[in-house]
């Protein structure tokens, strides 16, 4: 079998996969219209440093280098009942991630991160795709929220 053909394969089967979700879970815009309360997460971060990461380092860089401590702590909350998970990537932003000299990994990270998450969440629970700061302050100005924000939901909207 030639890579190319492999990589067609690939492609087919990662494309018949988010077909599958989609057609599993209800449409996230009707779950919005309705008067039910739906049960979120808690705080993804704050859940990695009670397991023994500390302050000191990316924590959505655990997405790449720690998916199974990640993907636990997604698990513990869906075990506790949300009905909506979100993704380890507040701060997987370009300038939050050149801190650590991640910047160049902020798709991976991003894709890393909604696929562990939707791994855990199974059929039931909906995954949201959590965005923090995109930049500082004196940064924000349009045209840099225009050229920065498509690569980073990009790589959660997988």
């Amino acid at each position: 079998m030639s890579n190319k053909l492999y990589a067609n394969e690939q492609s087919v089967s990662l494309i018949a996969y988010r077909l599958l979700l989609l057609i599993a879970m209800k449409n996230f815009r009707d779950l919005l219209d309705t008067d039910h309360i739906y049960v979120f997460d808690g705080a993804v971060g704050t859940r990695l440093y009670d397991k023994g990461v500390y302050i000191n380092r990316s924590y959505d860089e655990l997405n790449i280098t720690a998916p199974d401590l990640v993907r636990e702590v997604h698990a513990e909350y869906v075990a506790a009942g949300a009905d909506i998970i979100e993704t380890n990537t507040f701060g997987a932003t370009r300038h939050n991630l050149q801190s650590y000299g991640l910047e160049s990994k902020l798709r991976e990270i991003n894709i890393s991160a909604a696929r562990i998450a939707r791994e855990a969440a199974g059929e039931r629970v909906y995954v949201a795709g959590a965005i923090g700061p995109l930049a500082k302050a004196d940064q924000a100005t349009p045209q840099f929220l225009l050229h920065y924000t498509p690569t980073l939901v990009a790589g959660l909207v997988f």
